[in-house]
Parts: structure tokens; sequence; C-alpha cells
């Protein structure tokens, strides 16, 4: 996708009143669950969602395998399925391929599980791809990371790419060392990112942007840090920069979010794309530290 090089002056509207951000929680609930003792719960609420699955499972069920030198492509695609899944994994080194995460999934990311790239990715494919309805990502300690060197000329490898993706929930999930964006927040015409909540995340060391934002309504970043961003321009922590006029930036909460070391800087925002019939921008920046 590409990207300004430089800021243009534009017309933003910018609100800066509080918010009450929800807490992520479970709800545990006892119907539809395996036979198990102590069973977990199906039914999670994270940022003011609900998110209900009909099936636990564990990723040691199909052979995932932590040891930093198998390959858990398959693994990891036949664990996701079709979705409506709650699935565990645990701490390891798990390398992979691309994987995409299907509608109606709680991934529960332990402490000190790393998702690796396999170094096999094409040059325009994300790590992980969203592009669903009501996702859950728990990954507090745990991280999504490349491989720069696999990839020196492109932006597009992404490690969590998140597109025309409605009720997202992230939390706490790392996502270092990737050929283009941490996190890459967009859609396609008419067609935007929706609800998307990264919460306590961390990008660094990516080659584009640590965040970028293209076409997105009702989102919140909360208390995300990005940092040491430096490869490929624009070179931001944050890059909130509409790729056709057609495209969303409405009700974007920057909130607490903190961005070090970046080449190019900390937040950027970029609206020259847009015209008069646009869709209204309104971008909420708020405690902000660079």
């Amino acid at each position: 996708v590409p990207h300004a090089h430089r800021l243009q002056k534009c017309c933003a509207t910018i609100a800066f009143a509080l918010a009450s951000i929800p807490l992520i929680s479970y709800i545990p609930t006892a119907h539809s669950q395996p036979p198990q003792r102590n069973p977990p719960p199906l039914t999670y609420r994270a940022g003011g969602i609900e998110f209900r699955t009909l099936q636990y499972v564990d990723g040691t069920q199909f052979g995932l395998k932590g040891d930093g030198v198998a390959d858990n492509t398959n693994a990891f695609r036949a664990a996701l399925g079709k979705g409506d899944r709650t699935i565990h994994i645990a701490a390891g080194d798990y390398i992979t391929g691309k994987l995409t995460i299907p509608g109606n999934v709680v991934l529960l990311l332990d402490p000190g599980t790393v998702i690796r790239d396999s170094g096999r990715l094409g040059p325009n494919d994300p790590l992980i791809t969203i592009g669903s309805r009501n996702v859950y990502i728990r990954g507090r300690g745990a991280k999504v990371v490349s491989n720069r060197a696999h990839s020196t000329s492109g932006e597009q490898r992404h490690g969590v790419f998140i597109y025309g993706a409605d009720n997202v929930v992230i939390d706490g999930l790392e996502s270092d060392d990737n050929s283009g964006d941490g996190f890459y927040i967009g859609g396609g015409t008419a067609d935007p990112a929706q609800n998307i909540i990264l919460q306590n995340c961390v990008a660094s060391n990516n080659r584009r942007q640590g965040l970028s934002i293209t076409s997105a309504r009702h989102v919140r970043v909360i208390n995300c840090r990005f940092d040491h961003t430096r490869g490929t321009s624009p070179q931001f922590g944050i890059d909130l920069e509409p790729n056709h006029p057609s495209d969303f930036l409405e009700d974007i909460n920057i909130i607490g979010a903190q961005t070090d070391a970046n080449y190019g800087g900390g937040i950027l925002i970029v609206l020259q794309r847009l015209k008069k019939s646009s869709p209204k921008v309104t971008i909420r920046i708020e405690g902000h530290v660079s």
C-alpha cells in the first residue's frame, strides 16, 4: 500500500473528550463445554464485545511443537479450522508460514509463546491475517516475530494484518522485526475494518510502521508502544493514512500511546488522498508520549 513521505496540510476533527475504556475480562459459562474436569470458559468479554465459541481445543491436539525447529504451518491451520473455537497455545517457539484466523475464534497464547515466520512468506504476505468477525487474541507475554533479513525491499509483509474485519480485540501481543508493519488495520472500498481494539500491544523494530490505519471505523489503540521503526518510509510509530477517497478514519482513538526511537517520528496523519465528498474524519489522540 503506497504511503506519502511527508505530512500534508489537512482538515481533521480531533476530539479530546475522555471516554470509558472497558477492561478485558471473561464470563465463565457451563453450556456446550467439552467433557473435561474444570473446562475453560467458552464465553469471553473483551473491550465491551462478547466472544462465544462452540469448542475448546489445545494446540497439542493438532501436533503443534514449540521447539523452534518444526514447521507448524499445517498444525496451526488444522487447529484454527473453520473457526468457532477457543484455542489454547502453550509457551514455546512455533515456526510457521502465513496464517489466516477465521471468524469466532478466541486465541489464548500463554506468556512465552512466540509465533515465528518460517522465512517462506511471499513478498506481499502478512504472517497473520484477520479478515473475519469476532476474533479475540489474548497475547500478554506472547510475540509474533519475523526476520527482516528475509525481505529487504518490500513493505507489505506485516506481522498482524487486520483487513475488513469486525469485532477484533488483541490484548498484549507484541509484533516485531517485520518487513512491513507490526500491525496494519484497513479494508477495501466501502469495507473498512470496524470495532477494532489493540490494548497493551507492542510493535518493535519493524521496517515501515509500528501501526498503520488506512480505512477503519471505531478503533481504540490503548496503552500500546511502538518503537525503533526503520527501513522504508514513512518509518513512524503510528501512521493514519487513507489510500483512497472512499476510505474511513472514523472514531479513531489513540489513548496512552508511547512512541520511541522511530526514524520518521511518532504519529503521522496524512489525508491528502481524501476529497470533500470523503467520509468525515474523526481522530482523538490523548496521552501520547514520545
